[in-house]
């Protein structure tokens, strides 16, 4: 409910009443520039997306309830489903800012957020360098009436870009690639807060279709549960997946139907980059990794990747089983 709560959880309640009901401590804090103290907890169950509640509370009173999820539902039937165009359509009293956030141990992205100040709901996007209409929601927000919602962390507000291009995607090739350690198709990622993960060797078809794992599984040295984003990449002349922001991965006898952050750019070659972001299961990635063949299908038409194209697929499934 705008300016009251988010699900279970109500602005007002103290951190005690928060990890009560989320079942959980915290897995990292903190500071906020304004005073405040942000409390992160990430979820997953089996078969299901993973989540992340974010909460700020001064005074250890909560202010800010923000949740990555596809759970919750705002007025309007807005989700993590709906994209930015709907959105707008829908909402004629957001405004709109944008930041730039950037993180001490080194990356970052654009973050924009439409927030309904009156209401005290707000609506998040994380454009990582680019930003259109086809984007859809990451994270909804409830802060409280009359106040903005509080800036992303590592931030400065900056003014907003609409229709963004994303920068070429570099993909490294060659027995030097940094996209391999210890032999395997891996790299292994540490921030300095301690979250760990692997990345595999792009696997890019001679039709221009490529796929790409992402995996962490730990958190200042103790395991966390796993979760995964697939990348689903196509460099063509022309762009085949106008529109399209879903992957079916069909493996072992089952296909199951995924949808994802779509982006598009034209490389300086002229080539154009596809690409969907889909978060997977991780039951349903364990199995996609042992089996002999994979076909991936967008817009209709299918790609097959084969045994020997899944080593990464195996060896990061390996490392997060």
């Amino acid at each position: 409910m705008p300016g009251k709560s988010l699900g279970a959880l109500s602005l007002g309640m103290t951190s005690q009443q928060v990890e009560e009901i989320l079942g959980s401590k915290p897995v990292a804090t903190r500071a906020h520039v304004i005073g405040a103290s942000v409390l992160i907890w990430f979820h997953h169950k089996e078969g299901e997306s993973e989540d992340t509640t974010l909460v700020a509370f001064i005074n250890d009173k909560a202010i800010y309830l923000e949740a990555i999820s596809p759970a919750f539902t705002a007025p309007g039937r807005l989700s993590t489903s709906t994209d930015l165009a709907s959105l707008v359509a829908k909402n004629n009293n957001h405004k709109l800012r944008a930041y730039e956030v950037r993180y001490p141990w080194g990356g970052g992205l654009d973050s924009y957020v439409y927030d309904d100040v009156t209401a005290g709901i707000s609506y998040i996007i994380w454009a990582d360098g680019h930003f259109n209409h086809q984007r859809r929601i990451d994270a909804i927000a409830v802060h409280r009436p009359g106040l903005a919602a509080i800036s992303p962390l590592y931030s400065k507000e900056v003014t907003p870009i609409l229709n963004k291009p994303e920068p070429p995607l570099q993909i490294p090739t060659g027995k030097n690639s940094p996209n391999s350690i210890n032999g395997l198709p891996l790299t292994e990622i540490v921030s300095p807060d301690g979250i760990r993960g692997y990345t595999t060797k792009p696997v890019v078809l001679p039709n221009g279709v490529g796929i790409l794992a992402i995996g962490f599984n730990s958190f200042q040295g103790k395991k966390m549960p796993p979760y995964i984003v697939l990348y689903v990449t196509s460099f063509s002349k022309a762009p085949r997946w106008v529109g399209i922001n879903n992957v079916t991965f069909s493996f072992s006898g089952r296909k199951v139907l995924m949808y994802g952050q779509k982006s598009t750019n034209q490389m300086n070659s002229g080539i154009f980059n596809e690409r969907i972001d889909v978060k997977m299961p991780l039951k349903y990635f364990l199995s996609m990794a042992k089996s002999n063949s994979l076909y991936v299908t967008v817009a209709g038409s299918s790609f097959t990747f084969k045994e020997s194209n899944l080593i990464g697929l195996r060896t990061l499934a390996k490392k997060l089983s």
